[in-house]
């Protein structure tokens, strides 16, 4: 009796006490990848917590059916939004940027949100896959431990458009080498990139989402026809040709980063690319921001609230394949230098010259109608004929007459033309 009555409060002494955070891992799909495909797909998800509560932290990744990281340059996840209620929570793209909120900050959920998942995959290969998008949420269940709100507002050189691209030409912007939209796109009057605050609050975080040739996001506050930049979001490039791959880590706000902000305020987003180098077409430029609705903080106007970034992860090794290195194979570059090859460069005209009719001289006895009144007919003549034996006396025979060819004839003539 004794035991049953311990084992009863030890019960409503666990019931009692305060959950704890969580990690939470999930695994959307699987989604068959067809070869080539980049189609932008929307599915219902109800992979989410099972109780009310926080989430502080969002990892994404992407894995094969059988749990390994497909490499970024052969199938990535181009871009997944998770929409909770119509409104973009999450985002990710080939950087895979993690999102954390700062402490005692979190995104309030509830079991009865909506969420839907936005994705679109690119495979690069001639083979399907099956493929899963995997999110990791840190969690805190209702009541572990007292949380702030923060929601997301979504910051997008297009608008948020559902494919909210655009193209960097190679030469576009100043004598820099750098294009950045929307600001050098001549559009007077342009406004999808600007966002109006509608309540008094704090911006807690930040990070961008750039393309490859991507350099960095910039966020702005215009106030009263002032203006500053609150953060710049800089590309970390692992690529060791710089701003030219998948392989890179967009920077995020600092864990102290604060800005306050008023009814009224605009919020705006550019985006800047390496156009010295290459033209880069569809590219894009997004940054949602973190922002806590009646929460204080610093005035961009009186203190510097741009301050340097960091990365939210190293170099990704499904990223490590740069190409470049020794093979053991010779140089192909150097083949066509060759002295045979060369010659047969020379005498190239000849062979092209030649080989049909040699072909056919060879083939004569087997088909004496080849001449005749009704015309050579080789090409059709000779098809039939075609064995290894006559091929190599035809490579052998044709490379002999068209030597003779050009030393007796178009060397000749050249010299000729050249005196």
């Amino acid at each position: 009796m004794r035991r049953l009555a311990l084992a009863t409060v030890l019960l409503l002494a666990l019931l009692a006490a305060p959950a704890q955070a969580e990690t939470l891992t999930y695994r959307f799909g699987p989604v068959h990848i067809t070869p080539g495909q980049n189609t932008i797909e929307f599915a219902g998800n109800d992979l989410k917590p099972p109780v009310d509560g926080w989430i502080t932290r969002f990892t994404p990744n992407l894995r094969y059916a059988d749990g390994t990281i497909p490499r970024v340059d052969v199938l990535h996840l181009h871009h997944g939004v998770w929409l909770s209620n119509g409104a973009p929570l999450f985002a990710a793209g080939e950087e895979k940027t993690v999102i954390s909120a700062p402490s005692g900050y979190g995104w309030r959920y509830r079991t009865s949100d909506q969420w839907v998942m936005n994705h679109m995959i690119h495979n690069l290969t001639p083979t399907p896959a099956d493929v899963y998008i995997e999110y990791e949420l840190e969690f805190v269940p209702e009541g572990a431990t007292p949380i702030t709100e923060v929601q997301t507002v979504w910051l997008d050189v297009m608008g948020g458009t559902i494919y909210p691209v655009f193209d960097v030409h190679r030469g576009a912007g100043g004598r820099d080498g750098r294009y950045t939209y929307p600001d050098e796109s001549g559009r007077k009057g342009y406004s999808r990139n600007r966002v109006t605050v509608l309540a008094d609050g704090v911006l807690v975080g930040t990070a961008g989402h750039l393309h490859p040739g991507g350099l960095w996001t910039d966020l702005q506050l215009e106030r009263g026809g002032r203006k500053v930049r609150l953060f710049r979001s800089r590309a970390k490039y692992f690529e060791p040709a710089g701003s030219v791959s998948w392989d890179a880590a967009m920077e995020a706000t600092p864990e102290t980063w604060r800005v306050g902000v008023k009814r009224g305020d605009v919020l705006s987003v550019s985006a800047t690319y390496d156009s010295r180098r290459a033209s880069w077409y569809e590219a894009m430029g997004i940054m949602p921001i973190a922002f806590s609705r009646g929460g204080s903080g610093p005035d961009p106007f009186a203190v510097d609230v741009d301050v340097p970034g960091r990365i939210t992860h190293g170099h990704l090794s499904e990223n490590r394949n740069h190409g470049g290195s020794f093979s053991g194979l010779a140089d192909p570059r150097r083949l066509l230098a060759a002295p045979p090859i060369a010659w047969l460069g020379v005498i190239s005209y000849g062979i092209f010259l030649w080989h049909l009719t040699v072909a056919s001289l060879l083939a004569l006895p087997a088909d004496p109608q080849h001449f005749s009144a009704s015309g050579l007919g080789l090409a059709t003549k000779i098809d039939h004929l075609t064995t290894p034996i006559l091929l190599a006396l035809s490579l052998a025979a044709t490379t002999a007459v068209a030597a003779a060819s050009y030393y007796v004839i178009e060397l000749p003539f050249l010299r000729r033309k050249d005196g």
